[in-house]
């Protein structure tokens, strides 16, 4: 980051931050819609498995989960070097 353009850098990374709750957004959608089966129950042998698309669900909400932290992160720090908070 240059230190002649903060305002800038500083909107560059809101817009990518609310880029990665627009992500989380739609990666919570389609997990919810998706029916992911996490109560393993009583009985260890009834466990429900998890099909394909399930994992793939789960692996990019998690990844959408990870790019929300590290965005918001990013905002925050340029946030904090402005002073604005």
């Amino acid at each position: 980051m240059g230190n002649t353009k903060p305002e800038r850098e500083l909107s560059r990374a809101r817009g990518e931050y609310i880029a990665a709750v627009a992500r989380l957004r739609a990666a919570m959608q389609t997990y919810l819609a998706a029916g992911v089966p996490l109560d393993p129950g009583r009985d260890s042998r009834a466990v429900p498995p998890w099909t394909a698309e399930h994992v793939q669900v789960v692996i990019e909400t998690r990844d959408a989960w990870r790019h929300l932290v590290a965005t918001r992160y990013a905002y925050d720090q340029l946030r904090r070097q402005l002073r604005y908070g």
